[in-house]
């Protein structure tokens, strides 16, 4: 019997109809289906009033950043842990590594990449120019990678970046002037790099919360703005700056407690004037050319827990202000030519807590491990110090000995020269293996910042007594 038209057509359209219902019930399966996005973060995590963001479907500004990432994927050489393996698909929110949150200016809750984590990845290759698309990039963490080349100055659109951290990377030119157009930038980390060339004077004028410089090629000066720097922590140590210590210090007495410039050859007088940078903590001045006596206004920082001058010129006497320092755990003041020190300074009074002394290699009388009369007296003769007016006040320092005597080398004011201490330079150190953890605690967080994304615990600021000067070496994993 044959069917009706009417009938097939009925027919056809319950059956489209049936079909249709299915699509729809699929599509919102799709919709309602949770992200997994917390199960692999590394060094980042979401704060979403306490669940993972909800996207509805991929938005033109979430296609967008797909295709920054994918162009970024392109420009990677190595990849041995297979990171960017997971960026395939079109929510970048899914991808290793990438990390979404709603910045609180956007009311309708869209996602947005606002951090970007690759550290110890050990991921070869550059950054590309459409990097700077990424315009509510808060985080960027890229340490201990083989990344190469240059900044792309498109970041300069970036204009919600705080964090930036590209040490112990193949990074080399100048100074990338680029992060200082950067407005909301206050964590700046560029160590263990090949960067060089001068330090731009607008680098301290900047107002940066921690500024890490150390273990590149910079050369210069330290620029004379130092004293306008805002930050809690400065690192240049480990470059080949050159010249004095800037003496205007006065503009660092409410905010700098770590001054790190060992490594450098730095030349003349420690300034008097660091006794008005109240709140230090740590000063290393170690491994540079700098000459003079210590200063006794150092005595002035009441504050202070490490002092490390070693390795320099210097000489006269180490004041006993700074022994009696109140919070002081660390003096080093080896492999200098100092020649005598406070009574209190070899064994501190009141400093229970000391962890370390070091004066050897010295011209002081009665002390163990000190440099032969012979050098002491050939530097104290020299024209390149200025302490041979302080020749005089150096007890019991007798002229050379006649070629016929031979002093006794187990005589109690002077033993033996030992040997230095062997310094790695930094081109020592294995570019592949990351620096360690570092102090950093931000004055005024970004909102943005704090609001879409939290430090792990391992990157959590750390209390008073666990700090240390800071690592200057990259630690094994």
């Amino acid at each position: 019997m044959r069917v009706p038209l009417h009938s097939r057509y009925i027919a056809i359209l319950a059956a489209l109809f049936i079909l249709l219902l299915l699509l729809l019930t699929s599509t919102t399966h799709f919709h309602r289906r949770p992200r997994s996005l917390v199960s692999h973060f590394s060094a980042v995590r979401l704060w979403w009033d306490g669940c993972s963001p909800q996207p509805s479907y991929p938005t033109p500004n979430m296609l967008h950043t797909v295709s920054v990432l994918q162009a970024w994927k392109k420009l990677i050489t190595d990849d041995p842990n297979n990171v960017t393996a997971t960026w395939i698909g079109p929510n970048p929110c899914n991808y290793r590594g990438i990390f979404c949150a709603s910045p609180p200016d956007v009311g309708s809750g869209e996602l947005f990449v606002a951090g970007i984590d690759l550290n110890g990845q050990n991921i070869a290759g550059s950054l590309p120019e459409e990097l700077g698309k990424l315009t509510r990039l808060s985080l960027l963490h890229l340490n201990s990678n083989r990344f190469f080349g240059s900044l792309p100055a498109s970041i300069s659109s970036l204009t919600d970046l705080y964090e930036l951290d590209i040490s112990n990377n193949l990074f080399e030119g100048g100074f990338p002037a680029v992060v200082l157009s950067l407005p909301s930038l206050a964590y700046l980390d560029l160590r263990f790099n090949r960067f060089s060339g001068e330090m731009p004077e607008k680098l301290f004028i900047k107002p940066l919360d921690a500024i890490f410089l150390n273990n590149n090629k910079f050369s210069g000066v330290i620029p004379s703005t130092l004293h306008t720097s805002s930050a809690s922590v400065i690192v240049l140590a480990n470059n080949a700056l050159t010249g004095r210590i800037p003496s205007d210090l006065s503009g660092l007495n409410t905010t700098l407690e770590e001054l790190i410039l060992l490594g450098n050859m730095l030349e003349a007088c420690i300034p008097a004037q660091f006794s008005e940078v109240s709140q230090l903590t740590v000063l290393d001045l170690s491994l540079n050319k700098l000459i003079g006596p210590l200063p006794p206004s150092l005595g002035d920082l009441l504050s202070l827990e490490q002092l490390n001058v070693a390795n320099n010129k210097l000489c006269g006497s180490v004041p006993a202000e700074i022994c009696a320092l109140p919070n002081l755990k660390n003096l080093t003041t080896s492999f200098n030519y100092f020649s005598g020190e406070g009574s209190n300074c070899p064994v501190p009074t009141g400093l229970s807590t000391m962890l370390a002394f070091d004066d050897t290699r010295n011209c002081i009388e009665q002390r163990m491990m000190q440099r032969s009369r012979e050098e002491c007296t050939a530097f104290l003769n020299g024209d390149e110090n200025t302490c041979i007016a302080m020749r005089s006040r150096i007890p019991n320092l007798a002229p050379p000995p006649m070629p016929s005597q031979s002093p006794d080398p187990r005589g109690p004011m002077f033993l033996p020269p030992q040997e230095a201490p062997s310094y790695l330079p930094p081109s020592a150190f294995p570019v592949d293996s990351p620096p360690p953890g570092v102090y950093h605690d931000f004055a005024s967080p970004s909102p943005y910042f704090v609001a879409s994304i939290q430090l792990p615990p391992q990157l959590h600021p750390l209390s008073p007594d666990q700090r240390r000067p800071v690592f200057l070496a990259p630690q094994e994993p």
